[in-house]
Parts: C-alpha cells; structure tokens; sequence
C-alpha cells in the first residue's frame, strides 16, 4: 500500500476481509471468460472498427502474468 493513510489500516482491513472470507459474506461469481470475451467479439469488433483475437494459449507481449479473475489481459498490436 503506496498510500500511508491505508497503510495504518492494513492489518484491520486484512482482518475484515478474512472474516468475511470466513462468513462467505460474498460469494464470487465463476464465469467462462473465455466464453463471454468470445460472446462479446462481434459487437467489440463493430464498435472500435478492429479486429480481434481470444487466444488464451498465446502470451505475446507477456501479457499473460498481468491477468486477474474477471480481468483479462489485453494485447494490441
């Protein structure tokens, strides 16, 4: 934490979320991201005049390592 104001509520804030964790007081969501980037490629590729390729096995730019649940990584060329 870069911030030094939520640098003092670190250890508070890490204690709330394993409660919750422990409460199941938020559930996450599983979803086919594959599925829905590949749902979604034709209105993308209309909008931004671009085209576009979902290709999970391919790392360019080693993108790859910067993806999160729910946040793909993004190469353009």
């Amino acid at each position: 934490m870069e911030d030094p104001e939520m640098k003092r509520h670190g250890k508070r804030v890490s204690k709330l979320i394993q409660r919750l964790i422990k409460k199941r007081a938020f559930e996450i969501k599983r979803i086919n991201e594959e599925k829905a980037l590949e749902e979604a490629k034709n209105f993308m590729e209309k909008e931004l005049d671009i085209e576009i390729a979902i290709n999970p096995e391919e790392d360019k730019g080693g993108k790859k390592r910067q993806a999160m649940p729910l946040k793909p990584a993004v190469f353009v060329e």
